[in-house]
């Protein structure tokens, strides 16, 4: 699912796929969303639904280093990247937007995500408790 991390209601999508292999304590995910209408989503931009959540083994916040294969139709600041990072105790990746030239990331709100088809995909793996 696609949505906010403050509220999510009312979407309709073209396409919403996963799949996930469990190998000990580490999660090898895909996914595919194509999201025809946005509903209300409120907060940060997340996708909703991982099989666990992350584990701060690692000593991290949250473990980071999902970028997208795919991605339209969400707006990030000029010259900026869509990345995103699996939360600790929550089983979903919150998306951010970063420059790579030193600036911290910054959290994207759900208004990133314009009118029309949106389209997310992204293969990925994290360490669970």
């Amino acid at each position: 699912v696609l949505g906010g991390s403050s509220g999510t209601s009312g979407q309709t999508y073209l396409q919403q796929s996963a799949t996930y292999t469990k190998i000990g304590r580490w999660v090898y995910c895909v996914f595919t969303i194509g999201l025809t209408t946005k509903g209300t989503i409120t907060g940060s931009l997340v996708v909703l639904g991982l099989p666990f959540s992350g584990s701060n083994a690692a000593g991290y916040y949250d473990q980071g280093g999902i970028v997208p294969s795919y991605s339209n139709n969400i707006t990030c600041t000029a010259d900026h990247t869509l990345v995103g990072r699996v939360r600790i105790g929550t089983p979903d990746i919150i998306w951010q937007e970063i420059d790579w030239n030193g600036d911290d990331p910054v959290s994207l709100t759900t208004s990133a995500v314009g009118g029309g088809t949106t389209y997310l995909y992204s293969s990925f793996s994290y360490h669970i408790p």
